[in-house]
């Protein structure tokens, strides 16, 4: 156990200290995740971006994670009932009772098969990659 503490002990050193680079004769000195962060940034939020945060994974959970598919489906039906009451100029329609809740229901089960289409744009909108590159440089 105390072989193991200690080598854990010396790693973490190796890899973050010294913070500042350390000049020691010919050698210079830095912990080696800081001496590599541009790389290190650069392969750490590509991989994020492409095989964590996606749009796909993102849509997918917002659409069938318990904790968010009741928020989103509320949410997805009082906007297509405001919708409906600015197209009808603020009269309102008047719809027999729970059209527009059949509506949303039948439209967010349709939902997955046409987000395939958004998932380039939403991606290169949100430029995850970018910022957490910029943000861990």
């Amino acid at each position: 156990a105390i072989v193991g503490l200690a080598t854990n002990w010396l790693a973490l050193k190796w890899i973050f200290e010294p913070v500042n680079p350390t000049k020691i004769g010919p050698f210079i000195l830095q912990g080696q995740f800081l001496r590599r962060q541009q790389e290190v940034a650069k392969e750490f939020s590509s991989f994020f971006a492409n095989n964590v945060l996606t749009s796909e994974k993102l849509w997918d959970s917002i659409l069938n994670d318990p904790s968010t598919k009741s928020s989103f489906g509320l949410l997805f039906t009082n906007h297509l009932k405001k919708f409906a009451n600015v197209l009808s100029g603020g009269v309102g329609f008047l719809l027999p009772g729970g059209i527009l809740t059949k509506a949303s229901s039948s439209a967010l089960e349709k939902l997955p098969n046409h987000l395939h289409v958004l998932h380039p744009y939403v991606d290169k909108a949100l430029g995850l990659q970018f910022t957490l590159r910029t943000q861990m440089e």
